[in-house]
């Protein structure tokens, strides 16, 4: 039986010789050789930027429009230098932000010491400002939503979006809008936007306005809580907008706004008064062949603006308000359009040269009563010139500014203006 067995066993095979295993060791380094690296890992993606842009100016009016003498005066102006530094931190989450060097100088803070019987203290260390415009996290999310935290820029009008000086035709952004709201509104906040391929919603929620910085020549813009070194969130800023781009070339958009403002006052000297502000707008900008237009119409109104008046008169002048009558409402309307010459000669070139003509109307005392009406307030300005882009991110400005005021509601008075900028965009 045994012997049986040892016939039935299969054959055992040689053991492989050692010529045998160094071949099948070298063919397996190179097959090892050959096969594609692993994927490396993932790294932050940094971006840097910015803009600038120097202005000359040459006034023929005084800047007290109750003075009508003859009167002159140049003044030359780095206005602002600006930086962006952005981080692509994944595929879905980025960090975006903004410093400002505005006048070439460090600015100021204010503080309450309480301890000293509530007396405002000033830390100035040179003149000028340096301002933190943006700095938020940006997620990306399913379905086209965005969810950002941080520094935002509030979504109200058009120069707080499109502010690079390739974006508006004159050397200063539009009057009209900058004598109603902040200039690049600035809050810390949050927002929720959702995105298609022609339509953009953003709904915001963000620290509110303080009522001290209020006044009779720029109504609510001064009302950011810039001048202190704490921003108090007692009272809420609301902003919404909406814009679309389902027309050929076309953007047209709404924005609204409402914040109290009594809260946020840094000796909380109004908290019986529930004042609140409400803003709305339209704003439109157009590319239709080398013809490029751009429109703003902005309402809003304030409650309580008498008692507010009340209080701001007697702030202390270590505050630094202006501590003038504010209005009940306020309005402003602006329609630019710019046409390129070259363009429209079908000149094969990458420079650019616009002539463009801006109309400007606003009142930031309109509506209130007669004890605080004034109609000095109420202004139109007419601007035209010329953009010559060497390059599509310098530009180099020149203009004519003739501005009426309605003096005595006759509209007598007028200024004249001559300025030119240099803008870079990086």
């Amino acid at each position: 039986m045994a012997l049986a067995l040892m016939a039935a066993a299969p054959p055992t095979e040689p053991e492989p010789t050692l010529a045998e295993v160094l071949a099948r060791v070298r063919a397996l380094e190179e097959q090892l050789r050959q096969r594609p690296p692993p994927p490396a890992p993932a790294q932050d993606t940094w971006s840097v930027g910015g803009y600038g842009e120097l202005r000359l100016a040459l006034e023929f009016f005084n800047p007290d429009p109750k003075k009508t003498t003859p009167y002159r005066q140049a003044d030359i102006d780095l206005a602002r230098v600006s930086f962006f530094v952005n981080s692509q931190l994944s595929d879905w989450l980025t960090f975006n932000s903004e410093i400002e060097f505005e006048h070439g100088g460090t600015g100021a803070a204010r503080e309450v010491e309480w301890d000293e019987f509530g007396e405002y203290e000033v830390e100035i260390e040179k003149g000028g400002e340096i301002a933190l415009e943006q700095a938020a996290l940006e997620a990306r999310l399913p379905w086209g939503f965005r969810v950002r935290l941080g520094q935002l820029l509030v979504p109200m009008g058009l120069t707080t979006t499109y502010h690079l000086p390739t974006m508006f035709s004159s050397t200063r952004r539009p009057e009209s809008e900058t004598h109603l709201v902040p200039v690049v509104w600035n809050e810390p906040g949050a927002e929720l936007q959702f995105r298609t391929r022609d339509l953009s919603l953003r709904v915001q929620v963000a620290s509110g306005l303080d009522s001290t910085g209020f006044s009779s020549q720029r109504w609510i813009a001064g009302g950011t809580q810039k001048m202190f070194e704490k921003t108090l969130f007692n009272d809420v800023g609301l902003a919404f907008a909406a814009d679309y781009t389902g027309l050929r070339g076309t953007l047209l958009g709404v924005s609204a706004y409402t914040s109290g403002v009594t809260r946020n006052r840094p000796k909380r000297d109004l908290d019986d008064v529930d004042a609140r502000v409400y803003l709305g707008d339209v704003h439109l900008r157009g590319q239709y062949g080398p013809l490029r237009v751009r429109g703003l119409a902005m309402v809003g109104t304030l409650t309580h603006a008498e008692r507010i008046t009340a209080a701001n008169a007697s702030l202390s002048n270590a505050l630094g308000a202006p501590r003038t009558p504010v209005g009940t409402a306020a309005w402003a309307v602006f329609l630019e359009a710019a046409f390129d010459v070259l363009g429209a000669l079908r000149v094969d070139t990458r420079q650019q040269v616009d002539v463009f003509a801006r109309y400007d109307a606003y009142d930031p005392m309109w509506g209130g009563p007669t004890s605080l009406d004034n109609p000095l307030m109420q202004r139109q300005a007419l601007t035209v010139g010329l953009n010559y882009f060497p390059h599509p991110r310098v530009v180099l400005k020149a203009e004519y500014v003739s501005r009426w005021i309605n003096q005595d509601n006759a509209w007598r008075l007028r200024q004249d203006e001559l300025s030119a900028a240099l803008g870079f965009v990086l």
